[in-house]
């Protein structure tokens, strides 16, 4: 419903533009439409009750398979195996992996590695003059690290391993004194996935700073 009252002829040349007001019959008036409630939208078909139980069917599915992966893991299902290859061969620890999850300040030896760059990092410097005393220091500093068990240590060598806390996936760290240049050699690498998101990368900075402040 609508109505509409007269404009005087006088107001004619001041009508007020987009004010609603519109010519009808020959004469001006203003007209206001009187607004109606809308209609409800209907419903989508698409969440009807048989495609709610499915979606409710689908979530369930879902919650049960993450409970089940949380399960095996705490079990060992994510944590994979210790490689055999790991240690020093001929002064140089294992090449880094063919995906983009692990660092080692060794990768520059290897030129044509795929991951040559993206592993690339810096080792760490002799803190106390010697590499005993150092490697003893490193050591300490990797007790001290959540997550990190110290499996293996040798007056040149360390051996940690790192593991996430919810789904309990293992990288392998690896510390080795290298005379030849002076500096401990380090590599970390995940044993399962092909990324990593810069976890080995951040967790060896991290041991890098704590083991620079002792």
């Amino acid at each position: 419903m609508g109505w509409c009252r007269p404009w005087p002829r006088r107001q004619r040349a001041a009508w007020p533009v987009g004010s609603g007001g519109k010519s009808c019959g020959g004469c001006w008036e203003a007209c206001w439409a009187a607004s109606a409630e809308p209609a409800p939208l209907p419903i989508p078909a698409f969440f009807s009750a048989t495609h709610v139980g499915l979606l409710k069917a689908l979530l369930y599915g879902l919650l049960a398979l993450v409970v089940l992966v949380l399960i095996g893991a705490q079990f060992g299902g994510l944590s994979g195996h210790r490689p055999s290859d790991l240690g020093v061969t001929q002064g140089r620890l294992k090449p880094p992996s063919l995906t983009r999850n692990s660092v080692s300040s060794q990768a520059d030896l290897y030129p044509d590695h795929p991951q040559r760059t993206h592993a690339l990092l810096a080792p760490l410097p002799l803190r106390h003059g010697d590499a005993m005393t150092s490697l003893r220091t490193l050591a300490t500093v990797l007790q001290t690290q959540p997550g990190i068990t110290l499996v293996e240590q040798r007056p040149d060598y360390l051996y940690a391993q790192a593991q996430t806390r919810w789904l309990k996936f293992v990288d392998d760290l690896e510390f080795w004194f290298n005379p030849a240049r002076g500096v401990i050699e380090v590599r970390s690498a995940s044993r399962l996935g092909r990324e990593d998101a810069g976890l080995n990368r951040r967790r060896m900075e991290n041991i890098r700073a704590a083991y620079l402040r002792q």
